[in-house]
């Protein structure tokens, strides 16, 4: 990429990244009012009509968005400028979640917890662009900027939509990353594609973050054979992130959160659960959900239980349990039990 003479901005080390119909390079403001080094992304000069759109629909929407979580933009050229571009913020030693996967470094291995966190800060931003009737379309590791203090940015709305707007894709074209992109976006759906194609594809990245793993095909991998339960067997701590794969690996939009708020209560609620160390489901019929330590006894068939709450031991499909060490008493409702983690591991694509 050369920059045009007497221009704003100056290169400052060698071109970051290119792709497409677009470049990046780092660069540094030739008139001193704005100090360090900033990222300038440009169109190439062969660039399509269709990407020159894409381009200035982008800067409309980035600079719509204020939340600590997306890329800035702090300059950009008009539409009729003979040289497209735009200046965003630009972070030493910042890293797309797609390379730190591939580096084997990646903070988010294994890790239950800091998975939860970078998938609320995806939801946060998903959120924001919800407000403004904005569909990011191609939320993928790729688009994930990691900080050195594992904040993030969300980058490269380029295919975003805007609802009410004219979406700049063509009709049999499908928009996003394969295996991140939600179904409805694929090309020849007919779906409506709204702020639940975004949250399919952040559980996406919570799988391929915590696995180190690039996504699979399609759902129904995540409740199967590449489940936290599968994946992660020695860290039952991993399975509660089942909860959200549940709301939004799912082929049906209407499977998916109902809003990002529901979403994000969800995040709430299992951070609370993962950091006092709650077993998840799978494990309740064996472990004490009290002491954590020992381990579930059944008294189903002893002839005399002495249960503190003989009254709901006798109704039919409770039975009594007890803590081999804490001597805790629980009444399981197996009926229930058995019904939900029947579900759970039933979910598949096509539901």
């Amino acid at each position: 990429m050369v920059l045009p003479k007497d221009f704003r901005w100056r290169q400052a080390g060698s071109e970051l990244g290119r792709g497409g119909q677009a470049a990046i390079l780092p660069v540094e403001d030739a008139q001193g009012v704005l100090e360090g080094k900033w990222a300038l992304k440009s169109l190439t000069s062969n660039a399509s009509e269709k990407a020159y759109k894409r381009f200035y629909q982008e800067i409309e929407v980035i600079r719509s968005l204020d939340h600590p979580s997306v890329i800035r933009i702090v300059d950009y050229s008009k539409p009729d400028a003979n040289f497209h571009y735009y200046v965003m913020e630009f972070h030493e030693g910042a890293k797309s979640l797609r390379k730190l996967i591939q580096s084997g470094n990646n903070p988010y291995y294994g890790s239950a917890l800091t998975t939860l966190d970078l998938f609320k800060r995806l939801v946060e931003v998903i959120d924001v662009t919800s407000r403004r009737d904005v569909v990011h379309r191609d939320l993928s590791p790729a688009n994930v900027l990691v900080l050195q203090n594992q904040s993030i940015k969300v980058i490269d709305f380029g295919l975003c939509q805007i609802e009410g707007g004219h979406a700049v894709t063509l009709a049999d074209e499908g928009v996003g990353t394969m295996y991140y992109m939600a179904p409805e976006c694929e090309a020849g759906a007919e779906r409506e594609i709204d702020f639940r194609s975004d949250l399919y594809s952040a559980g996406k990245i919570a799988w391929s973050a915590i696995t180190n793993q690039f996504a699979f095909s399609r759902e129904a991998l995540v409740f199967a054979g590449k489940s936290m339960q599968s994946m992660f067997a020695a860290d039952p701590s991993t399975w509660h992130l089942h909860h959200i794969f549940e709301g939004t690996i799912r082929e049906l939009p209407s499977n998916r959160f109902a809003s990002s708020l529901d979403a994000l209560r969800t995040c709430e609620k299992l951070e609370y659960v993962i950091k006092c160390g709650y077993p998840p489901l799978e494990l309740l019929a064996t472990r004490c959900p009290l002491c954590g330590f020992g381990e579930i006894q059944s008294h189903r068939n002893e002839s005399i239980v002495k249960h503190p709450f003989r009254n709901s031991v006798e109704e039919v499909g409770i039975e009594p349990v007890q803590c081999d060490y804490c001597g805790f008493w629980l009444s399981v409702d197996n009926a229930k039990f058995t019904d939900t983690l029947g579900k759970r591991r039933q979910l598949e694509s096509r539901r």
